[in-house]
Order: structure tokens, then C-alpha cells, then sequence
């Protein structure tokens, strides 16, 4: 981005402003879901003594349902998400032994992961021609914060 910004025009990137400007105040007054996680429950480097069951997830599935606006942990978690209505995906983040969610690199390579989960989750629902609701990810303030448009118009 500083290569594209160093070698092009100022009315280029004038344009290029008002544009995201525009599309970040057409979305702000749109309607999403939001779901935070924080990165934390994703971090495995703890001792299993030291976890409840419920946060060890070593080999456990992890769950986003967007019906139900929700990522649940643990034996089952997708399972509990293939009833009629809900819309589900397995997230599968990478396990950095010895990692700390406030170490930057844990926090990139988690969020990378997810990254790589939703972008299938949106190329094998584009491929049946079924709605993907946009579904994104991003970090903020140590929470994973995953949006996506409603599945039923509010």
C-alpha cells in the first residue's frame, strides 16, 4: 500500500479516500452481526490442568453459526449446528506451542487461520450458488470480532 500511495497521484488517492470514506458510511448504516471470541480461548499453550474441560480444545472442534450468532467450543460444536436454520462452519485455528495471545505473532497466525476458514466457507457456498452473508474476521483488543449480514432481513 505505501509503494501504491508513493508512486501515485495525489488526485488518484484523493479519489481513492472519498471512495472508502463512502463505503465505510454505506456500511455503518447497514445491518450486520457481530460475534466476538477472545483470543485467548484459542491459545493451547496453557497446561491442560490449568483449562476447564470446556476451553481445552487441543483436538475439539470449534463452531461459528451465524443463525445462532455464536462460536461454541468443544466435542460437538459443529453437531450442534446442523439443525434446520442454523448456518455453520468448522474454524481450525493453528496451534503455536508456547505462544501468547498477547504476543502479536499468536495473534496474526490465529487470525490468519480463520482467515483461511472463511475463505472456503465463502468459495464452497459461491460454488452452490448459496449466499456466503459476507462473512469476515478481524482482531481488535485481543477478540477475534467475526461479521457477516444478517441471515433474515430484521
Amino acid at each position: 500500500m505505501l509503494n501504491f500511495a508513493t508512486n501515485t497521484e495525489e488526485v488518484t488517492l484523493s479519489k481513492l479516500a472519498r471512495a472508502i470514506r463512502r463505503y465505510s458510511t454505506t456500511r455503518a448504516h447497514e445491518s450486520w452481526e457481530e460475534c466476538g471470541v477472545p483470543l485467548a480461548r484459542f491459545d493451547d499453550s496453557r497446561s491442560d490442568e490449568s483449562r476447564s474441560d470446556e476451553s481445552k480444545i487441543g483436538s475439539a472442534e470449534i463452531a461459528l453459526c451465524l443463525a445462532c450468532v455464536r462460536v461454541e467450543f468443544g466435542e460437538g460444536a459443529l453437531a450442534r449446528h446442523q439443525t434446520a436454520g442454523c448456518v455453520s462452519l468448522a474454524l481450525a485455528p493453528m496451534r503455536i506451542s508456547g505462544a501468547r495471545a498477547s504476543s502479536g505473532r499468536y495473534e496474526v497466525s490465529v487470525a490468519d487461520e480463520i482467515r483461511q476458514s472463511i475463505e472456503e466457507f465463502r468459495r464452497l457456498r459461491a460454488a452452490f450458488g448459496l449466499p456466503h452473508f459476507e462473512l469476515d474476521s478481524y482482531v481488535r483488543n485481543q477478540q477475534l470480532i467475526f461479521t457477516w449480514r444478517p441471515l433474515r432481513k430484521p
